[in-house]
């Protein structure tokens, strides 16, 4: 068994690598106009302005697309995010506002596809899909 010690430990050593930074948001059920393109749009929420994080590919993964004789493989992404962070939630979309090393990152967006569980855990790890 892990002391609480030694966990906490580990998740300051696990928040130190997490130099990327996110905004949070979450749809509110209602809808607004978007500006630019005039369309209706789910209003979002802010669930976090400015965390830190980073966002790293998962296992590759057979994807739901059917080919003669093929199987096709598709990378899944994991968002990271510090223990402390709680609250975030399957569909809320995760935008990177700065990544030191990709700076093609930054304005990416990403939906949440899978809640985070685990005990015991170092970060929190979130399963996103890109989305923009």
């Amino acid at each position: 068994m892990i002391s609480h010690a030694r966990l906490a430990a580990a998740r300051a050593k696990v928040a130190r690598a997490h130099t990327d930074r996110f905004a949070v948001y979450r749809a509110t059920g209602a809808k607004e106009i978007d500006p630019v393109t005039y369309k209706q749009v789910d209003e979002l929420a802010t669930v976090y302005t400015d965390i830190r994080g980073k966002v790293q590919t998962g296992n590759a993964q057979t994807a739901d697309v059917e080919l003669p004789a093929q199987q096709v493989a598709e990378t899944g992404l994991t968002f990271h995010t510090a223990y402390e962070h709680t609250g975030i939630r399957t569909n809320d979309i995760v935008v990177c506002l700065a990544c030191r090393d990709d700076p093609d990152m930054v304005g990416a967006r990403m939906r949440v596809t899978a809640p985070f569980t685990k005990s015991h855990a170092t970060a929190r790890r979130f399963q996103v899909k890109r989305i923009s």
